[in-house]
């Protein structure tokens, strides 16, 4: 009975090792005729790659989920550093809009006082000067330019 099972054993390993062997000649045959189908149509060769063990495929995706991980992780520190420079240029943006409003407050009051000192000024000149027109009088500017002899 243990010859039979030897025998049989033997027969398998034989049956595996040769599919193995043919599978490879298959590929490596297959890899000459792209090749030579490549160099007729002068374009890139693509070689046949024969199937990963299952070892093998364990091991890729293990390197593949690795270096996602580190693709991930520099990924969350290249926007962390994009979030803390937006802040920091949202802080002085904040900072340099609010200096402009507090001038434009100041211009705005001294723009204030300045048209109220040139109102009370042309008051005064027309009671100087009488009944003579201040705005859009040409005539009248002129006339003071040369000297009022008009």
């Amino acid at each position: 009975m243990w010859g039979c099972l030897d025998r049989y054993a033997v027969w398998v390993y034989a049956t595996v090792m040769y599919l193995y062997i043919l599978m490879h000649l298959l590929c490596l045959i297959l890899s000459s005729l792209e090749v030579m189908e490549a160099r007729e149509e002068r374009r890139p060769v693509k070689y046949f790659k024969p199937p990963l063990t299952q070892d093998e495929r364990l091991e890729k995706r293990e390197k593949r989920k690795q270096c996602n991980r580190e693709s991930a992780r520099r990924s969350r520190l290249r926007k962390q550093v994009e979030f803390e420079e937006l802040q920091a240029s949202v802080e002085t943006l904040t900072n340099e809009n609010n200096l402009l409003r507090d001038e434009l407050n100041r211009i705005s009051g001294e723009c204030e006082k300045l048209a109220y000192a040139n109102f009370s000024l042309k008051g005064e000149l027309s009671k100087h000067l009488g009944s003579e027109k201040l705005l859009g009088d040409d005539d009248y500017h002129l006339s003071l330019a040369s000297g009022g002899n008009n």
